[in-house]
């Protein structure tokens, strides 16, 4: 019963990737992790259409299969509401006029004979703020027809403190086996966060019932994520039902780098063949190629400063990224005396390069900017931020190429505002 409501899951994956008319996608095997596999989004793809077909698919796939009336998993849902765990939490609920639905969000047989139910908590009006529950999780033993635990699912950026501590043993039994299920965890984590900030936002943009809605949608999808993505590797829509995909291989950005109008005094190409015959181009080199990254021979971005001080910015061969992909590096060259001084590889994630923010105090290398640089280096870490959570939400609704080039098409242009070489066309306010 368990295995064919997946399976028909496993078959609509199928038909709306044909209706979309994507390209043909291996279906994802239940026996073993697949591999990561080559990408399918190349840069020169239409975004509009990607976008469209990616929606249409996370549409549907945000729908839970529910258990069909008269089965076996149905009975035992039955069981589970109607049991003595549940009945606290329904009691404490209906005091404040909440209740909990009678079909499961969503459901799993995880190893032992154990099913994991997540019921939705709902209300009039069916709004939601920090710390409103919306769901009860529980487990229950199907071989002693016995609920073990039944606990609140609360609202907001945080998840349950004993799932963020992923080796404790309360955290058992965990989502998926293995590494596979740390990976998930992980995830889940990021997009309970991301999915909070969109929230946020959508409450000021949208009003709260709307934004409420999309909440609710996001985190339903988000928990399919953490229980059926099989593999947590960059697969087609970041689907349950997809393996890894056999389309064309992403492209590194090679495009050269773009000098000021009014540059100072730079000799460009000096300058880049003397950071490549550095110790210190060399050793970052080799640290990158550690992780399985490769640095570009020509940089993207060269800055000219005070000083003396250029700095040239390489990108990597990154197109899948992840929280520590290398995605650049800057190098520090001081004409005066003919040395590169340093090296930096540049990492994905939500914090801002430390030497970015206090290279003078650092190791004495150059900040960006001018008088207006303090603010450009502010703005520079709340977009770091911000934009590592809409990568999440993009993760999650997307999938994670998808999230990806969108990451990495934004990365550059606020490198260039932070170095003063682009305008800066923040909206006031």
């Amino acid at each position: 019963d368990f295995q064919r409501r997946y399976a028909e899951g496993r078959a609509l994956a199928e038909r709306l990737a044909a209706d979309q008319d994507l390209p043909p996608a291996r279906l994802a095997s239940t026996a073993a992790p697949a591999s990561h596999g080559d990408t399918f989004i190349g840069h020169h793809a239409e975004k509009h259409a990607i976008a469209g077909a990616a929606q249409a698919l996370w549409q549907a796939y945000r729908t839970p299969l529910p258990p069909e009336p008269g089965t076996e998993l149905a009975a035992h849902c039955a069981r589970a509401l109607a049991s003595d765990a549940i009945g606290l939490p329904r009691q404490a609920l209906e005091r404040i006029g909440r209740r909990i639905e009678a079909e499961p969000l969503l459901w799993k047989l995880l190893p032992g004979g154990m099913l994991r139910l997540f019921f939705p908590v709902t209300g009039d009006p069916d709004l939601i703020t920090a710390g409103t529950v919306v769901a009860i999780v529980m487990l229950y033993d199907v071989a002693t027809e016995r609920a073990l635990y039944a606990h609140p699912v609360f609202a907001g950026p945080e998840a349950n403190p004993l799932l963020k501590h992923i080796g404790g043993l309360m955290a058992q039994p965990r989502a998926q086996a293995g590494e596979n299920g740390v990976s998930a965890t992980r995830r889940l984590l990021l997009h309970k966060m991301a999915i909070w900030d969109a929230y946020e936002r959508e409450c000021r943009e949208s009003g709260p019932v709307t934004a409420s809605a999309r909440w609710r949608a996001r985190y339903g999808w988000a928990l399919v994520r953490l229980y059926f993505c099989e593999r947590c590797s960059a697969c087609r829509w970041g689907s349950p039902f997809f393996d890894g995909d056999s389309g064309p291989a992403w492209l590194a950005d090679a495009s050269p780098a773009a000098l000021p109008a009014s540059p100072p005094a730079c000799d460009a190409t000096g300058v880049v063949a003397a950071i490549r015959a550095s110790l210190a181009w060399q050793v970052e080199t080799a640290y990158a190629r550690r992780g399985g990254f490769e640095l570009a021979e020509r940089p993207r971005l060269i800055v000219p400063l005070a000083g003396g001080w250029t700095i040239a910015v390489f990108p990597t061969d990154a197109a899948i990224v992840d929280g520590g992909s290398l995605v650049a590096a800057a190098a520090y060259h001081h004409a005066p005396t003919r040395e590169t001084r340093w090296v930096q590889c540049l990492a994905a994630g939500g914090e801002a390069e430390t030497l970015f923010q206090c290279g003078d105090d650092a190791l004495g290398l150059p900040l960006p900017g001018d008088a207006e640089g303090r603010g450009r280096r502010l703005h520079y870490a709340e977009w770091r931020r911000l934009a590592w959570s809409q990568f999440w939400l993009d993760e999650l609704e997307l999938g994670v190429q998808a999230a990806s080039a969108r990451w990495l098409s934004n990365y550059w242009p606020a490198l260039e505002i932070l170095f003063g070489r682009a305008p800066d066309t923040r909206p006031p306010g």
